[in-house]
């Protein structure tokens, strides 16, 4: 009976020569659809989370409700001074502003999205600088307008890589800041734009925003925000103690405020960030294998 099986089966593979042809190519490319979305999926993931890792699983990150918090309740540079004296429990704190505004040459503009730093930002992420240097202390303190732009801004607004010494204008909300670049550093973008090549898709269309950093007090003065930090990253002493510190720094900022009653503070691990993110990014190559 099975011999009789396989041998109409082969008749019937000899006499549709084309049929079987197709059919057997249309799967061999289907499984290896599957498995370079699945590759890419996981590629993608040690991307992005290789970037979160730089942050570490002791660090924590504390934000204020904007939608319940007043005007001071907002955190302040005298806090983070006073968060920085606890080190019993803290290494390291950073201030954390980040929003998209339109930085300028002097005959293109791009969008692209402003990372306000300050000294302790390189504890947290290191920036990968190629040419020029970072801020100095002064730099930071005074608020000076100067920036470091990734290596895709420069290409993409001055048409090559090292553009130190030149002048970027930067705007938003109607305000507008002239800076000098002082340093070029490699980008994040250009990890994103190698996927979205390997998926088909043109990243240039897509209009990805690059990086551009500037001292803490020059971005607040761009983006219109003076005087008001509404996230820091806090670094305990060690991983075990991560929210023990997250809760020391919530108490303080709300005994400096007398805001205690209204929940103004917020906190969260970044390892539960982590987390998060390498579920959704599991679902997502998932639901595309599927399809």
């Amino acid at each position: 009976m099975f011999l009789e099986s396989l041998k109409m089966a082969i008749a019937s593979l000899l006499a549709n020569k084309m049929r079987a042809l197709l059919t057997m190519l249309g799967i061999i490319v289907g499984i290896a659809s599957v498995i370079a979305i699945v590759s890419l999926g996981e590629g993608g993931k040690s991307e992005v989370l290789g970037q979160f890792d730089q942050i570490g699983g002791s660090t924590v990150m504390i934000r204020v409700r904007t939608n319940a918090a007043q005007p001071k309740d907002y955190i302040t540079q005298s806090d983070l001074t006073a968060i920085r004296a606890r080190t019993d429990l803290i290494k390291h704190v950073t201030a954390s502003l980040q929003a998209v505004a339109t930085g300028a040459s002097d005959d293109r503009s791009r969008r692209i999205y402003l990372s306000a730093i300050d000294e302790e930002y390189n504890n947290f992420v290191s920036i990968d600088l190629l040419y020029g240097r970072l801020f100095t202390a002064i730099e930071y303190t005074d608020g000076r307008p100067v920036t470091v732009i990734d290596r895709t801004g420069a290409v993409e607004l001055f048409g090559r890589e090292n553009v130190v010494g030149e002048s970027l204008t930067m705007t938003s909300g109607g305000k507008l800041v002239k800076t000098t670049i002082i340093g070029v550093c490699e980008s994040i973008t250009s990890q994103q734009s190698s996927m979205m090549s390997a998926y088909g898709l043109d990243s240039s269309e897509a209009k990805i925003p690059f990086f551009v950093y500037s001292p803490f007090k020059n971005a607040q003065r761009i983006l219109g925000s003076e005087d008001k930090i509404t996230s820091i990253n806090v670094m305990a002493t060690s991983a075990q103690i991560t929210g023990d510190a997250g809760a020391a720094v919530i108490r303080m900022l709300e005994m400096r405020h007398g805001n205690s009653e209204r929940e103004v503070y917020l906190s969260q691990n970044m390892a539960s960030i982590l987390e998060q993110i390498d579920n959704i990014i599991n679902i997502m190559t998932i639901f595309i294998s599927v399809v």
